[in-house]
């Protein structure tokens, strides 16, 4: 990265790291080296979230990319928030994106539709689905 690392996820065989330079990165465990570069933001990438084939990145540029682990291709592009993405949490259907905005926003991982939002008239620093 050129910038500070700003999050962290982990699989079995891989490390991500998401960056203020804008990208995420994979590293693997096995030798240290850097396998794929996540280039696509315009801004910072504050959180990430790791489903069985796909990183989800969010950013200051206020979108959330979805990108393929394997071939680190841009999948999706999940644009509706105002202000920067501050969090990301999956479930088995959905990906949940949050921020300044005040706003939860529902993505469908089949479609990558939104299917809800929940709104609140403060910051949401934090989702978690239990």
């Amino acid at each position: 990265h050129e910038a500070a690392v700003s999050a962290v996820c982990v699989s079995p065989s891989s490390l991500f790291s998401g960056s203020c330079d804008g990208t995420a990165r994979s590293w693997s465990l096995a030798t240290d080296e850097e396998q794929i570069v996540f280039a696509g933001h315009q801004d910072a990438v504050w959180c990430l979230a790791l489903g069985a084939t796909e990183l989800f990145t969010g950013s200051f540029d206020m979108s959330v990319r979805v990108w393929g682990i394997e071939d680190g291709r841009c999948i999706a592009v999940l644009d509706d928030h105002s202000s920067p993405v501050w969090t990301l949490c999956l479930s088995s259907t959905h990906v949940f994106s949050s921020g300044n905005d005040g706003r939860v926003n529902m993505w469908n991982l089949s479609s990558w539709k939104k299917d809800k939002i929940f709104v609140s008239d403060r910051t949401v620093s934090a989702v978690c689905v239990c």
